[in-house]
């Protein structure tokens, strides 16, 4: 409405260069809207990311490992809606006393985005928990 409101003031309409733009033109973002730190041993930890891009990305997926330890496990993430995808780790990633993961994604013009930011370098930690026992 605003921009509406100033179109009439001046009389004729904004210039393109004004208006609020209809798709995303910032850079690929990888966005967790929730970060979990800890997961029970054998459970399957669902993720939820949201992948901000003005383009579907060539390729994302979720890699997973032991702490430290070995090659990356690779599982597809599966777009949901609009930028929203979703992956599922398998019960073995929460096996031992912790894990690591990163989201990997290639945008549409071939350039990466991680999450966390640091990642590969420095991945997103799960602490595995000991089951309960009644």
């Amino acid at each position: 409405k605003p921009g509406e409101e100033l179109a009439k003031v001046l009389g004729e309409p904004l210039p393109e260069d004004a208006l609020v733009p209809k798709a995303y033109r910032g850079l690929t973002r990888v966005i967790m809207p929730t970060v979990r730190s800890s997961a029970a041993t054998g459970e399957s930890l669902s993720l939820k990311v949201i992948i901000q891009a003005g383009k579907s990305p060539r390729q994302a997926l979720v890699q997973w490992r032991p702490i430290g330890a070995g090659k990356f496990n690779k599982v597809p993430l599966h777009h949901q809606a609009r930028g929203v995808y979703s992956a599922q780790l398998p019960p073995e990633a929460a096996q031992g006393t912790a894990f690591e993961y990163n989201v990997w994604v290639i945008d549409a013009d071939g350039k990466p985005a991680f999450f966390p930011p640091s990642a590969p370098a420095i991945n997103q930690t799960v602490v595995v928990t000991p089951e309960r026992t009644s």
